[in-house]
């Protein structure tokens, strides 16, 4: 896994002017069909035009239960408990399974005591 050193804008062509020139230079002087020259200089992965393979991580959320548990007085009987759904509780839009692991070690064991 890479970090992205940009997004892509669909409003942008891919290929920047310059090499876009350089490209229709080429495909006249060699007299080659224009797909096949601006092929040339797409990465060797777009090119394959295989399908993306997309791996989805979970997302993890306080639910309706978990707000209900944690008015509740939990704290008492359950500090691990209450520490994973208070911190649920202050990311509203979710945590990966990373960062819970990062901000609470042993988390998952924590979350199937739960159910």
């Amino acid at each position: 896994l890479r970090p992205a050193l940009a997004l892509i804008d669909p409003d942008q062509p891919a290929l920047p002017a310059e090499l876009l020139r350089l490209l229709r230079w080429a495909q006249q002087y060699y007299q080659h069909p224009p797909g096949e020259v601006y092929a040339t200089a797409l990465p060797t992965l777009l090119r394959q035009a295989s399908p993306l393979q997309v791996q989805l991580e979970p997302i993890w959320r306080l639910s309706a239960a978990g707000q209900a548990a944690l008015v509740q007085n939990l704290a008492r009987r359950a500090p691990r408990q209450t520490a994973l759904l208070q911190l649920l509780a202050d990311h509203p839009t979710g945590l990966s399974s990373e960062r819970l692991r990062l901000a609470l070690p042993g988390w998952s064991a924590t979350a199937r005591s739960l159910r």
